[in-house]
């Protein structure tokens, strides 16, 4: 699994909780006088103001200007702590110098999903801070300890570390002592298997993670260059690499999705050479299918799907060669789709077994689901594709396939069945549909989206909703008592069915019928089966307000009174009650609701 995505270090850092205070915990008047290691150890009550007289700066301001570490002359464990400065007014120090700080402690949380802290002095400007000398502090030559905590803010010298990844995108390297290198002081350069003889710097706890910040070139003492950062997309697919790499000579397999997002290739294609490509909202790029590009990104795992993160447009260079991408031809449905993740695939004799659900997704018969990430694939069920061409990912826990133009798709639409209204309702037949003599029960609504039609007859599962979008939408003309013959997609909106249709030609008026209105005296066991129905309820009584999505409850079970038909709540509201209520049954926002059509539809009681 991918972790979320963090914004780049801003410190204050992030520490872990410190213990409780004791009883005589020194938590009594305004600036008084403590030690970092009363503070560190839990012996201060959080937002108390202190003053900390003869401390040490062990670093400079950091990178953002807003922060630095102290620590106690003696060193040791819990000398060490962040001051965070708030606002601008930064003030003027250098390592080394013996200083007077007075601010306020606390344990900041910088995320509300982690109970995690930094333990930190807070400062408003310059003038909390005096110079009073200078004095010297040696870094504690520390072996890997099995807490962290106490060496928090300290200066110390970790001996013989690796690196084992390069710099993502937040300027982080994990060592061998199984924490991170930060750039928040020093912006270094370094590789996947480079050595130290050691590594000076702060601790502190960002984000999940432990990690020692490096001042300067100077507190990175015996570097041995490692292997570098180039990988290739099939490397860090399948060996797991993480953490900053350089993709060398790639080939730009997709157009830039809408997100800013692309997808590349090693030249050559084949199982696991396929990269989706992130970007962050600023990066702007220019790039074309073909296009060969070096790429200086992060690795890393987002939700099961391997990514690498492009931070600035300035880290990807393009060669100004092309190359056309190669496409792996598959046969049939692999076992495994991880092989293929992010490559450029051809799949042959594909056939589209279900509708477009909300996202305008659909299933084939191959496992995997066609997507309009990319290019709209106006695929519907019963489609036909010879071959189908596009892009693996994987996305809320499936796999799909992109085709990126209407090239991509060697498809048939499928033939329309032609059906009833209650085969539709309990799934006998799927993808596009004819409907023969349906009878509407309602005119179609002000926004010209959407009518009902039933079965002749009426009864359980005779009714749904048409609903019209494309050219259709507001196009058509239909009214309450037609008979019509129409053509649409069946599809689940929401777990609410309905048939859509986006050609006017599509749907035909041939005649008149009267609507049957089932009655219905009391509240059924499960409303499923009057979905779309036309029915006539006895004895309802609004039973509270406006729910916020257009539906007043009922005392019948699980029913509201909607208005999306009719506005009824300027004359009616909570406490009414009516002899009958005809209409629709209709399910929006998770419940169902009878419709209204008009006002003869409410009649109140007397």
């Amino acid at each position: 699994m991918k972790v979320a995505r963090i914004l780049p270090l801003v410190l204050p850092l992030a520490a872990c909780v410190k213990p409780k205070a004791s009883d005589d915990t020194a938590s009594g008047g305004s600036d008084e006088d403590v030690t970092i290691y009363d503070i560190q150890q839990g012996l201060v009550s959080d937002g108390a103001s202190v003053t900390l007289r003869g401390v040490i700066a062990s670093t400079p301001l950091n990178q953002y200007g807003n922060g630095f570490f102290i620590e106690e002359p003696d060193g040791g464990e819990y000398s060490g702590l962040y001051v965070y400065v708030q606002g601008s007014d930064a003030p003027s120090f250098n390592p080394y110098d013996e200083l007077t700080i007075s601010g306020t402690y606390a344990e900041y949380q910088p995320d509300p999903k982690d109970p995690e802290t930094i333990t930190e002095l807070t400062i408003t400007g310059a003038s909390a801070v005096q110079v009073t000398g200078s004095g010297t502090l040696e870094p504690a030559a520390i072996d890997v300890p099995d807490d962290w905590e106490p060496w928090e803010g300290v200066l110390v010298s970790l001996p013989d570390q690796e690196v084992l990844d390069c710099a993502n995108q937040y300027g982080e390297v994990d060592l061998s002592a199984g924490i991170e290198m930060d750039d928040a002081f020093y912006s270094f350069e370094t590789e996947r298997g480079a050595t130290y003889t050691s590594i000076t710097g702060p601790i502190h706890y960002n984000w999940g993670a432990w990690a020692i910040l490096p001042r300067d070139d100077s507190d990175l003492a015996g570097y041995t260059a490692g292997e570098g950062c180039a990988a290739t997309c099939a490397e860090i697919q399948q060996d797991g690499i993480e953490g900053g790499v350089t993709l060398e000579d790639v080939i730009v397999t997709s157009p830039i999705d809408s997100s800013g997002n692309f997808f590349v290739q090693d030249a050559g294609g084949g199982e696991w050479s396929g990269m989706y490509i992130y970007t962050y909202d600023d990066v702007e790029l220019d790039l074309s299918v073909g296009d060969v590009v070096t790429i200086d990104g992060s690795a890393t795992e987002y939700y099961d799907l391997t990514e690498v993160a492009l931070s600035s447009a300035d880290d990807l260079t393009a060669s100004g060669e092309t190359s056309e991408p190669v496409v792996l031809d598959l046969a049939e449905a692999p076992d495994d789709w991880e092989p293929y993740e992010s490559v450029l695939v051809r799949l042959s004799d594909v056939t589209v077994t279900s509708s477009p659900d909300t996202y305008n997704e659909v299933e084939t018969d191959w496992g995997i689901n066609v997507d309009d990430l990319i290019a709209d694939h106006g695929l519907e069920a019963g489609a036909t594709c010879a071959s189908l061409t596009g892009l693996v990912t994987y996305t809320y826990g499936a796999w799909k396939i992109l085709p990126r133009t209407a090239d991509d798709l060697d498809c048939t639409p499928g033939e329309a069945v032609t059906a009833t209204v209650a085969e539709v309702q309990q799934g006998a037949v799927s993808g596009t549909v004819t409907l023969e003599g349906v009878v509407a029960t309602t005119d179609i609504n002000d926004s010209g989206s959407a009518f009902f039609v039933q079965d002749a007859g009426g009864g359980e599962y005779s009714g749904v909703m048409v609903y019209l979008s494309g050219d259709a939408a507001g196009a058509v003309e239909v009214a309450r008592g037609d008979t019509v013959d129409l053509t649409g997609s069946v599809a689940e909106y929401y777990d609410f069915t309905e048939v859509q249709v986006t050609d006017p030609a599509d749907v035909v008026v041939t005649g008149s019928a009267t609507p049957t209105a089932d009655a219905l005296t009391g509240a059924p066991e499960d409303w499923e089966p009057w979905e779309g129905c036309l029915v006539t309820l006895s004895n309802v009584t609004l039973a509270g307000s406006d729910d916020g999505h257009g539906a007043t409850p009922t005392d019948w079970t699980d029913l509201s009174l909607g208005t999306f038909l009719y506005d009824w709540t300027a004359d009616y509201g909570d406490g009414d009650a009516f002899s009958t209520v005809t209409g629709p049954i209709y399910y929006s926002w998770e419940a169902f609701r009878v419709e209204p059509r008009d006002a003869d539809d409410l009649v109140p009681t007397r």
